[in-house]
């Protein structure tokens, strides 16, 4: 059996974070252990508060797992602070060097109710130092468009570029300038963007290093939808490490969050988490 290595943040809810990751490689089939860079309190109004875990334990933690376990894929999240995603450069850079395996990371700034989830020098030494060891990165619009700011990327103004067939079109022109700086795979997430001609389409845009794949599909109606960044890049995750390519990974992870979406018991909620269990409801494998 396969083995993920999740990092990440400890939702109470379960319905993000490291349990949100569990659940997902688990409906896959693959095993997982875990490393915990905060505690947050939270409900399905929003985040409560955050505990950080020390950058020490937060290193021994990942370095008591990755010498003593086979770990197959890495999948990270919040990080939460310098201290913290220091702490898992730290303990990596050195292990992926001899044992390069699939790192996928899930960039994780602020939460839905406005708490921040990692800070600025955090989020800038994350950058530079821990996105170019992964194999993708899926950040959303607000997320990317941090990201190219950061990078110091010049992005020209395309009226009405709040629709998803605009903001296609500007992402198009600075994706390869991106590659140049950073050597990760991008899968950009629509869901942040606005309705398309009327209908509310989500595209998906994949940027392998060589093409641009587009997945779009009808928006889901419904605001249960807490979880929806971790869950789609743990089963991204999950499925590489079967052997799935990315391309046919991400097509597999997009028809996954659609249906854990669709699926989620919290329907009623103000901000439901996602089911990542519905495929065992149906009988799925």
């Amino acid at each position: 059996m396969k083995t993920a290595l999740v990092i990440g943040g400890l939702d109470n809810t379960g319905g993000a974070g490291i349990l949100a990751d569990v659940k997902t490689f688990a409906a896959f089939g693959v095993n997982t252990m875990g490393t915990a860079t905060a505690i947050t309190v939270q409900n399905s109004a929003g985040v409560v508060s955050v505990e950080h875990v020390s950058g020490a334990t937060i290193r021994s933690q990942i370095e008591n797992i990755i010498h003593h376990f086979p770990i197959h894929c890495i999948k990270m999240g919040m990080l939460g602070s310098l201290e913290g995603a220091k702490a898992v450069y730290d303990a990596l850079l050195p292990w992926l060097k001899a044992n390069p395996i699939p790192v996928i990371i899930d960039p994780v700034f602020v939460s839905t109710s406005g708490i921040p989830l990692l800070d600025e020098e955090g989020f800038l030494f994350s950058l530079k130092n821990l996105y170019p060891l992964a194999e993708l990165i899926t950040p959303n619009i607000p997320e990317m468009e941090l990201i190219i700011q950061s990078l110091g990327i010049f992005t020209p103004s395309i009226p009405g570029a709040e629709k998803n067939q605009d903001l296609t079109l500007r992402y198009e022109r600075i994706f390869h300038s991106i590659r140049k700086i950073l050597p990760s795979g991008i899968l950009l997430k629509g869901g942040h963007s606005s309705s398309d001609g009327g209908k509310d389409i989500v595209t998906d845009t994949l940027f392998t290093g060589e093409e641009l794949i587009y997945f779009s599909k009808d928006k889901i109606p419904i605001t249960s939808t807490h979880g929806t960044g971790c869950t789609f890049a743990s089963a991204i995750c999950a499925n590489l490490v079967k052997g799935e390519g990315l391309i046919r990974s991400v097509e597999i992870a997009e028809d996954y969050i659609a249906g854990a979406i669709q699926r989620s018991p919290w329907k009623d909620l103000s901000y439901g988490p996602v089911n990542q269990l519905w495929m065992s409801e149906d009988g799925a494998e």
